[in-house]
């Protein structure tokens, strides 16, 4: 009896026919892939337009004339005109293309993204944030740039409760989300949260060369953060390895102070060309300069020295905590017992004022319409002599509601200016010259004098080209909106 004989095989075992499959499904794939890879290939196209968007305009509108020839890149063709449009600064043209792409195309979820951002750069905020809104619906697990393009537009109208929501989320999408995590840092700053702050900054600084390549406002916020949070190990950890990485001398002052090395602090102080023979002293500096020679006295128990410092402080930052705060403390030393009551006046009702700033920026955080509110935020801002805080969160209310557009231009303008501490000095209130410009925008760059001339009028900043701040600009430098308070 005969028997069959089995079926041909190559060396390995496996059946002639199955190598003859695997090796035509290997030719299959390398051809697809050169040909997806040609130059003239619709995919090639369409990579190649959207990588020299920024880079080569002229090769972009190649492409695209090539890509239109093609049926089934007809929205890929489209896109990349929308985007093309966007970039030359042509938004109602990008508008229109990006959004006649259909909601179940696979680049919908970014043309929703890029709509958002020329909605932004019209001014359409409230449409700019649905199209965020639409971006992050359409593709949930991986839209992060949407979502951090929201957050952004939500910390611009100070709603700060839903933009953390919303950074959460981008984080847990990707924790290597460096741009979501200074969002969401910056927030917790503004919200006086700044354990959770540092937190959030040293996720952001611990990769090595993450700290040579930090923003001065990021290094400035971390900086403030820690000193407030009053962690040693930080702070000694800044001093000893990134010190001279921050930008403002106070602050690095500060962060000497914090550990101690008054001597280094007060050499940082010293202006080019003051004589060995006079450290310390304090014609020519800036205001933040001289009151932290003034820390520096006192910590040497150089009481009337620091009195002397602080004294023409009072009225050139007259509602800064704390500067009243060492004004207390400085009186209280020196036995000048009516200064220290009206210092500690001063204090008291500078946190009053700072703890309902803190309920009002809380209090419209999951609101994006309580134009209100933003204005009670706004006149608190304007007493705490905080100018530039204060215009952008008039500007904000304005686009809400019309009828703050007077105090917006009055705080443009600085004809509500506070210039005088909120319980005076009667010496110091009789003859010297009101501030200038508001405490929390002191330039580290003009110094500030000591005996300022007597009833001098004050300078007035100058007012924007229109009424209305943008309130989710850009800040310099980043891609993403600023907060309404830095």
């Amino acid at each position: 009896m005969s028997q069959s004989s089995p079926p041909p095989q190559v060396k390995g075992g496996l059946p002639w026919w199955l190598w003859a499959l695997l090796s035509v499904a290997t030719i299959a794939v390398v051809v697809g892939i050169a040909v997806s890879s040609a130059p003239d290939a619709p995919q090639f196209l369409f990579d190649d337009a959207i990588a020299k968007l920024s880079s080569d305009p002229k090769l972009v509108k190649a492409n695209l004339e090539k890509l239109q020839a093609f049926d089934d890149y007809k929205w890929h063709a489209q896109y990349v005109d929308g985007m093309l449009a966007f970039r030359e600064m042509r938004d109602p043209r990008a508008l229109k293309l990006l959004g006649e792409i259909p909601d179940d195309h696979e680049l919908k979820p970014k043309a929703m993204k890029q709509m958002g951002d020329s909605y932004r750069r019209t001014r359409q905020y409230r449409e700019s944030m649905e199209a965020y809104q639409k971006a992050v619906a359409l593709s949930p697990d991986t839209n992060v740039e949407a979502r951090v393009s929201l957050s952004g537009m939500y910390l611009g109208i100070g709603a700060h409760e839903l933009a953390e929501k919303v950074l959460d989320e981008a984080i847990a999408k990707d924790p290597t989300q460096s741009t979501a995590r200074e969002a969401r840092a910056m927030s917790r700053v503004t919200e006086q949260r700044y354990a959770e702050a540092v937190d959030d900054f040293r996720q952001i600084l611990s990769t090595p060369g993450q700290f040579s390549a930090a923003t001065p406002g990021l290094l400035s916020a971390y900086g403030n953060a820690i000193l407030k949070v009053g962690d040693k190990d930080l702070i000694q950890s800044a001093v000893d390895e990134h010190l001279s990485l921050f930008e403002e001398t106070a602050q690095k002052m500060e962060l000497l102070i914090a550990v101690g090395k008054f001597d280094e602090a007060e050499a940082l102080a010293r202006p080019e060309g003051v004589p060995d023979e006079m450290p310390g002293s304090s014609n020519d500096l800036t205001p933040p300069v001289q009151m932290k020679l003034a820390q520096i006295k006192i910590a040497r128990g150089e009481w009337k020295e620091a009195e002397k410092i602080i004294r023409p402080l009072i009225m050139i930052m007259p509602r800064n905590l704390e500067t009243f705060e060492i004004a207390a403390r400085v009186y209280k030393e020196t036995q000048d017992t009516a200064r220290q009551a009206i210092a500690e006046d001063n204090v008291k009702q500078l946190k009053q004022l700072e703890a309902e700033l803190l309920a009002g920026i809380k209090s419209v955080g999951n609101n994006i319409d309580d134009a209100d509110g933003r204005a009670v935020v706004a006149r608190i801002y304007m007493q705490l002599a905080d100018f530039s805080s204060a215009t952008r969160w008039f500007s904000v209310a304005v686009t809400l509601d019309e009828q703050y557009a007077q105090e917006l231009t009055e705080a443009s303008t600085g004809v509500t200016y506070p210039r005088t501490p909120l319980v005076e000095f009667p010496s110091e209130s009789a003859d010297a010259t009101p501030p200038t410009a508001s405490e929390s925008e002191v330039s580290s760059e003009a110094p500030a004098t000591k005996d300022p001339p007597a009833k001098e009028e004050p300078a007035k900043e100058s007012a924007p080209e229109s009424e209305t701040v943008d309130p989710a600009a850009p800040a310099e430098g980043d891609g993403e909106t600023a907060p309404l308070s830095e």
